[in-house]
């Protein structure tokens, strides 16, 4: 394909999930962890050359990404870049906004020779056809595209909020403001020239500006040149507890399952060695998702556990996410709750 790609994945949240793993890293249906999808669709989309920027609390995300193999990387062009902060003479601290996370891609992108360039978070859980977006990009003589997704909620406070015209051209553009309503909101995925974003870049590095969609999309939405790409597929950001407990509960429904977990481009992923899960002699489990190495010797209905996690005999789990080698003792009850391992968090 022609496009690059960059993956922002450095970010946290108020989130207690997210307090020692950045929202990348967060696990998703049993087996996955919430970067696999943004990066599965790129792969599967033909992007065979991804830079990921992470900065906090990356050690376990490093270490799903450790092998680019997993995802069809390692040949001899294209690859999987792992970018963070750089403590220089220059630079003492963190990034301080997603201009400045993005400004440490500008080599990367000038070594690269793919005309465009796609930006995504890490956070999202969709799958999504690039091709399809730079279809629409080329024939919109567009700047900039940015994907959206229709929203039915009244909380859209931690989105942007798009308002488009007839031929789907953004005409305002308002970020993360409790008061903007609307019918579409960001998905935080946007494709550009690349020759645009390092212009754009630079000149935002130099006029000491932070925020990406503040500072640089939503000037570009007044100039006219940027439009919107709406997805009809599944997406949900998983920065925020409840976003995240629901995304889990749906990977529950056939529909999504389906969604995600047939055709062709399915969701690839790191594979730990675990031996398959063992239900033991008291086990009772129904409408759940079981990783791998999860022992079950009491009753789990509608939940998600990952692996390594164990449910002791008596034990009853239900509407709930059990995080890697949770242990729930015997007799105790789990009920509406995400179970980190130290933290119950109700839902």
């Amino acid at each position: 394909m022609k496009t690059v790609g960059v993956i922002l994945a450095g970010g946290r949240s108020d989130s207690y999930l997210t307090k020692e793993r950045a929202a990348a890293a967060l696990p998703i249906a049993g087996y996955y962890s919430a970067i696999d999808f943004s990066l599965s669709s790129m792969v599967n989309s033909g992007i065979k050359k991804v830079a990921v920027v992470t900065q906090y609390s990356s050690r376990s995300l490093n270490e799903h990404l450790k092998s680019a193999s997993w995802w069809g990387f390692g040949r001899k062009h294209g690859g999987l870049f792992l970018i963070s902060p750089m403590v220089t003479a220059d630079r003492q601290e963190w990034y301080h906004g997603t201009i400045d996370a993005l400004s440490d891609t500008i080599d990367f992108l000038r070594e690269s020779h793919e005309p465009y360039a796609a930006i995504a978070s890490g956070d999202g859980v969709y799958t999504i056809d690039y091709e399809k977006i730079l279809e629409e990009h080329i024939k919109n003589d567009a700047e900039i595209t940015v994907v959206c997704k229709s929203h039915s909620g009244k909380n859209t406070g931690r989105f942007g909020v798009v308002k488009i015209d007839e031929e789907n051209r953004i005409e305002k553009f308002t970020e993360k403001s409790r008061f903007a309503l609307g019918e579409l909101i960001s998905c935080g995925i946007y494709l550009l020239r690349r020759r645009l974003l390092i212009e754009l870049l630079e000149k935002a590095v130099e006029q000491k500006k932070t925020d990406f969609v503040r500072e640089i999309l939503v000037p570009e939405v007044a100039k006219g040149r940027v439009f919107s790409y709406i997805h009809e597929g599944y997406w949900k950001n998983v920065s925020a507890d409840k976003s995240y407990y629901h995304c889990n509960m749906d990977f529950l429904k056939p529909e999504v399952q389906k969604e995600f977990f047939t055709g062709e481009d399915t969701v690839l992923t790191r594979i730990i060695d675990r031996p398959p899960a063992k239900y033991l002699s008291k086990a009772d489990v129904s409408n759940s998702l079981i990783g791998s190495g999860v022992v079950i010797n009491g009753s789990v209905s509608g939940s998600v556990l990952f692996g390594g996690a164990v449910v002791e005999e008596g034990a009853k789990v239900t509407d709930s996410i059990l995080f890697p080698n949770v242990v729930v003792k015997a007799g105790e009850k789990i009920k509406n709750k995400i179970v980190t391992g130290d933290e119950q968090i109700p839902v």
